[in-house]
């Protein structure tokens, strides 16, 4: 299965990706201006990991404390 996990409860944020057994991860800065970057962030680290979005069969958000 391949994944996406997106987890923004921390003050460190973070990308995860699970795609055919390798593993990619991003650690965002904790600000609010990123939350309104989000998805910017992530389609880029999709194009820096030479991945399409649609290889990925679930995505999974930690729904923490956080203010996201």
């Amino acid at each position: 299965m391949n994944f996406l996990s997106i987890d923004c409860s921390t003050d460190l944020n973070s990308l995860f990706i699970k795609y055919q057994g390798k593993t990619y991860i991003k650690i965002l800065q904790s600000d609010k201006s990123n939350y309104d970057l989000l998805m910017m962030n992530i389609l880029d680290f999709f194009n820096k990991n030479n991945l399409k979005l649609e290889v990925i069969n679930q995505i999974f958000v930690n729904q923490g404390p956080g203010s996201f």
